[in-house]
């Protein structure tokens, strides 16, 4: 659902308050919205932009063929990202555009 406020990467009123992520050990969350015109993502509360969005998606520990292998292909068998890949925008899209995008912070 839409709602009024402004995207602060380029003053748009595009924008989706998309999902309220949980902060792990705590009752609090963060709502992460995204502007419609830039298909990026931004935090509400301090209207920085929300990078990395494949880091604080639990979806493949849960249940790995619910996830994207462009996803998946980025991690060792251990969890790490492989040695040398640089996170993209191409990533934090494939995440955000996910229909079983489950988003934690860890703080």
């Amino acid at each position: 659902m839409g709602r009024s406020a402004t995207c602060p990467l380029c003053q748009s009123n595009e924008i989706l308050n998309v999902i309220d992520v949980p902060i792990k050990g705590t009752e609090k969350t963060r709502s992460l919205w995204t502007c419609t015109m830039l298909n990026r993502w931004f935090w509400e509360d301090t209207g920085e932009e929300a990078e990395g969005l494949w880091e604080m998606c639990v979806t493949r520990w849960r249940d790995r063929d619910l996830c994207n292998e462009k996803i998946l292909d980025m991690f060792v068998p251990d969890g790490q990202v492989r040695q040398g890949l640089e996170a993209s925008r191409e990533y934090d899209q494939i995440c955000g555009e996910c229909k079983n995008k489950a988003f934690v912070l860890d703080k």
